[in-house]
């Protein structure tokens, strides 16, 4: 896939929080590339929290404090216009900003990117062959009709359908931690409510690749004021549109479990994740409370019998392997 950059990772963050778990993504990309290096691109202040100064601590993480517009300002001119849409996004939007700027610097130096809410289970490596890549996703049918403000979607019957699939697996997950395996049971009903479409929480490619060229250009015409214009809803107008080179990769490679559904990673001691899994995304933005208020102490309130606690341990001990500290130096940081 990116020849000189094969082990080059990069996550951007902006904003003066910086939780734990962030610590644990890293850990986790580490372990399983262990002769990785880490760009952490930091847009705007430093974070304040403990936890940075920890990622700080990281041999293999480099953090590299930028400006979004210098960066595209090293893209080629004919790529110059999309500092426009760049600068109409509000300051406040980070994510929509972060899209364009993942695209600049995979144009920029290529490698891997990950979002921080991206937990690894396994080598990337596999993934190296191909020209440029991202996973697609299991999501609603009519999130961007809902996103429009149309109220009476929620009429249409494929929608009710949604609306009680979701519950049903919502009470099996918290009240018997997914035992009654609900999820899998009402799986078929899934394709009634919902499409496929691509993601870009994970993506890599090589330098200059003609693909991500074509989502910066399409970044140039994305409507500023349209939430996920930058994002998912441009990489999937631009992977049906380009003939550049570019590899889709199975819903099963990172979103397994469909956003919608991912406080199934916390509760279910029934979920098991495909083969073919590389990690997983649990959506952090819909789980604000706990990821925000995770310590090192509180890994213990998650039970090892799902996803999100058995992976909390595993990058919780690799990351005291990588700073050669305990646990207990760890907790008081």
């Amino acid at each position: 896939m990116v020849k000189n950059s094969d082990q080059h990772f990069f996550y951007i963050w902006s904003g003066t929080d910086f939780p734990f778990i962030n610590l644990i993504s890293v850990s986790l990309t580490l372990k399983h590339h262990p002769d990785a290096i880490i760009d952490v691109y930091v847009v705007g202040e430093r974070p304040l929290t403990v936890w940075f100064t920890v990622l700080e601590q990281i041999p293999q993480v480099k953090i590299r404090f930028i400006s979004g517009t210098d960066i595209i300002g090293l893209l080629p001119k004919r790529m110059h216009a999309v500092q426009a849409t760049y600068s109409n996004l509000s300051p406040k939007a980070h994510s929509a900003r972060s899209n364009i700027l993942r695209y600049a610097i995979l144009y920029l130096y290529g490698g891997v990117y990950l979002d921080f809410d991206v937990l690894l289970l396994r080598s990337m490596d596999s993934l190296r062959q191909y020209e440029a890549f991202a996973g697609e996703e299991m999501v609603w049918a009519d999130d961007e009709v809902r996103l429009r403000g149309k109220k009476s979607l929620y009429l249409a019957p494929r929608n009710i359908l949604w609306a009680l699939s979701h519950a049903v697996m919502w009470c099996d997950s918290h009240l018997t931690r997914g035992l009654l395996r609900t999820a899998s049971l009402l799986s078929p009903t899934f394709r009634a409510w919902s499409t496929y479409q691509m993601n870009n929480a994970v993506m890599g490619s090589a330098v200059g690749a003609d693909f991500i060229e074509d989502l910066l250009v399409g970044a140039i015409e994305s409507d500023a004021s349209i939430r996920y214009a930058t994002g998912p809803t441009l990489i999937e107008r631009v992977a049906r549109t380009s003939s550049a080179p570019f590899t889709p990769l199975s819903s099963s490679s990172f979103y397994s479990v469909p956003p919608g559904q991912s406080y199934r990673f916390f509760f279910d001691h029934a979920l098991e994740l495909p083969k073919s899994a590389f990690g997983i995304h649990y959506a952090a933005s819909n789980h604000s409370g706990s990821v925000n208020s995770l310590t090192p102490e509180s890994i213990v309130d998650y039970s090892p019998m799902t996803v999100m606690g058995s992976m909390l341990r595993v990058g919780f001990t690799h990351l005291q392997l990588l700073l050669g500290e305990s646990e207990e130096e760890l907790m008081y940081a």
